[in-house]
C-alpha cells in the first residue's frame, strides 16, 4: 500500500501479495476499504504502544 497509495491498490494485488486468493480477502475483511481501515488502525495501535513505552511486538 505504501508502494502505490490506497486508492490505486485492488484486492486481486494485496491477495497476490500475501499469497492467498482474493476471496480469502473479502472472507475475511468484506471488502478493499475494510482491509485499508484494519491496517491502518493496527499501524495506530502499534505507534500508540511505542509511544508509550511498550515494545513492539515480534510477530506480524
Amino acid at each position: 500500500m505504501s508502494e502505490t497509495g490506497t486508492a490505486r491498490i485492488s484486492v486481486d494485488d494485496i491477495a497476490d501479495r500475501a499469497g492467498v486468493s482474493p476471496a480469502s480477502v473479502y472472507r475475511h475483511f468484506g471488502s478493499n476499504q475494510a482491509l485499508i481501515d484494519e491496517v491502518s488502525v493496527d499501524r495506530w495501535r502499534r505507534a500508540a504502544g511505542w509511544a508509550a513505552g511498550r515494545p513492539e511486538p515480534s510477530g506480524p
